[in-house]
């Protein structure tokens, strides 16, 4: 009984969230590829898609990040030999960062092939973005905090709050330098300043039930908005960034399922990674075939999805 009256006030308040029709909205799958991390898209026009392993739990090989071309679905493997990888990010230079969750450091790939440890003994970090002067930040998962590590490499903690940072897992950078933080083990989406302050914009469903509850995914920022994913739930969500406009833009809540189409039918399992291109009109999602009731730790087979029509 309470598990029905957690989905009742969840479809509440979803329903309630959206109220703008997406009636043009349609989902369609790219390509089936078992990168199950974050989606990244590259300055040259091409995702970047990282794969975490084949389960939550720990992983018996390495795991590697995939060049797609968002138009034909080709994909070519970019780089291997990650510890788990999820969240990453270029700088202004075109250098890519990894995060090794399970390795518990970031990777940097520079432009010419060669690749370094730029951040180290870390508590699970997910999500990285790098600011126009070289900052490299990174959500520190297992901390409940997000680190900063400036240009010479010199650490330190740009904010801390594991209540309102439950696991602070995507994250995404405007123009201005602010970053948008979303946490894992709760429904909150985190305005933090150049300057440390925090501001919780919005609150979204999570999936209930297990030890602890399964939240967000990832975000992305373009032009004042942010597209965030609900891993648990199956949802995109998109808000204004100043907190105002929470919508639904897909998914239905508990569907469990990976079916395209149009806005009114279109599901998603598991919605991790995402991002935007640079005309702002396709979104690109990956998501994990095995539903939570049957299958809850299990990441492959994946794909990639996109959303176009928004």
């Amino acid at each position: 009984m309470n598990r029905m009256r957690y989905i009742f006030s969840v479809l509440l308040l979803t329903a309630l969230l959206c109220p703008r029709s997406f009636a043009q909205v349609q989902v369609e799958t790219l390509v089936n590829l078992n990168a199950s991390g974050g989606v990244t898209y590259g300055p040259d026009g091409m995702l970047y898609v990282s794969d975490f392993g084949p389960q939550l739990g720990p992983a018996d090989q390495p795991t590697s990040v995939y060049r797609v071309d968002p138009h034909s679905g080709d994909f070519t493997v970019f780089a291997t030999g990650f510890d788990g990888a999820s969240g990453a990010a270029f700088d202004a230079a075109g250098n890519f960062y990894q995060a090794e969750p399970r390795g518990n450091r970031v990777t940097r790939i520079n432009i010419d092939g060669t690749r370094s440890i730029v951040a180290d003994g870390l508590n699970t970090p997910v999500g990285v973005q790098v600011d126009e002067a070289g900052n490299l930040y990174v959500c520190n998962c297992g901390a409940g905090e997000v680190l900063k590590f400036d240009s010479s490499g010199e650490r330190s903690v740009l904010v801390a709050d594991a209540e309102i940072l439950a696991c602070p897992n995507g994250l995404s950078m405007d123009i201005s330098g602010n970053l948008y933080a979303v946490t894992f083990a709760a429904g909150n989406v985190v305005k933090i300043s150049a300057a440390g302050e925090l501001e919780v914009l919005a609150e979204l469903p999570t999936l209930q039930g297990g030890p602890n509850p399964v939240g967000l995914g990832h975000i992305t920022w373009h032009q004042g908005i942010l597209y965030v994913t609900t891993i648990g739930t199956g949802e995109i969500y998109r808000l204004a960034d100043d907190g105002s406009d929470v919508e639904r833009l897909a998914g239905i809540p508990f569907a469990f399922t990976n079916i395209d189409g149009a806005v009114d039918q279109a599901t998603f399992s598991k919605p991790n990674g995402i991002a935007i291109n640079g005309d702002g009109d396709k979104l690109f999602v990956n998501v994990s075939e095995p539903g939570w009731p049957t299958d809850p730790s299990g990441l492959h087979p994946a794909s990639i999805r996109v959303i176009t029509g928004f």
